[in-house]
């Protein structure tokens, strides 16, 4: 039985009413995000004019506000406790009705017993030499995931570095970039892909300077498949990533990209030892585990239903 379908089951047997995007009530709130939260950073950037403009934000914002008005639900399952902190600081959830249930990883599908053949026909397949060092970046977003910033770093990277784009976003915009500063041979766009393991094989670094995530599944990829991610300090890396091990970006400049990459792309220890590190890191954050702690929590929420009509 599929994760979904093992929680989906519980919730009908236990008569509990569980949404992603929102209702009039609810028992549990499912929340792999905060749109407040990116609305207001989304102003920040200096974006408000297109951010007022789109109606679709506002029509989320009003549902996000009425799911957590305090009568509007019984439980909170966050995805990060970034997510959690969001949640109290912009809609009052009192943290004592919050759960963190981070997201899983299939860890055997990217520790694939085939990694090298993987490898090899994918670099072919792009081709990207062996002894090119390959800067992954995984996403469907580009700009909101920060793609231009580890283009405007490669410039002052060796010659032997390159970025494979997985992610089927319009690329034109980052082509421009890319041809602008001279390094178009060197950024490599793979589209969508279904079969995306293999690419993680191919990859030597896995870049991921994205300015919002609740908790990016692709970061726990990366590093089942032994990449160390070079992310920004958001929601869930930071629940995950270790400083000095998985390197964050302090600063969202040119220059402190390329001063985080470089000693990786120079050294082959520096990337083989984050590795292996992110790899052990990310063996607890199992679907197993995930589905375990949900259903733990629909029992205590059907408890208090219980109590309550007692």
């Amino acid at each position: 039985m599929s994760s979904y379908r093992a929680i989906r089951n519980a919730a009908s047997s236990e008569r509990l009413t569980t949404w992603r995007v929102g209702w009039l009530r609810q028992d549990v709130i499912r929340a792999h995000s905060c749109h407040r939260a990116w609305w207001e950073l989304k102003l920040r950037n200096g974006e408000a004019i297109r951010a007022i403009g789109n109606p679709r934000h506002h029509a989320v914002l009003h549902v996000e506000r009425r799911n957590y008005e305090p009568r509007a639900y019984r439980h909170v399952i966050a995805v990060s406790n970034g997510v959690a902190r969001e949640l109290t600081r912009f809609h009052g959830a009192p943290p004592e009705r919050i759960s963190v249930i981070p997201n899983g990883v299939d860890t055997a599908r990217f520790q694939p017993r085939d990694a090298a053949e993987r490898r090899r026909r994918v670099r072919e397949r792009h081709g990207i030499s062996p002894d090119t060092v390959v800067l992954l970046f995984v996403a469907k977003e580009f700009r909101r995931k920060g793609l231009g910033r580890p283009i405007d770093a490669l410039p002052l990277l060796a010659e032997h570095v390159c970025i494979l784009v997985v992610g089927g976003d319009g690329s034109t915009p980052i082509r421009h970039q890319a041809a602008r500063l001279g390094v178009r041979k060197r950024v490599i766009f793979a589209g969508h892909s279904a079969a995306v393991q293999g690419y993680f094989q191919a990859g030597d670094v896995f870049v991921f300077p994205t300015l919002y995530d609740a908790f990016a599944l692709v970061s726990l990829q990366a590093a089942a498949a032994g990449l160390p991610p070079v992310t920004s300090r958001v929601n869930g890396t930071e629940d995950f990533v270790v400083p000095g091990v998985n390197r964050f970006f302090s600063e969202r400049h040119d220059i402190d990209v390329a001063r985080t990459l470089a000693p990786r792309v120079d050294d082959a220890a520096l990337r083989l030892r984050p590795g292996e590190r992110a790899r052990r890191d990310a063996s607890p954050y199992t679907w197993d585990a995930a589905v375990s702690a949900t259903l733990e929590v629909y029992r205590e929420v059907c408890r208090q239903k219980h109590a309550a009509f007692r």
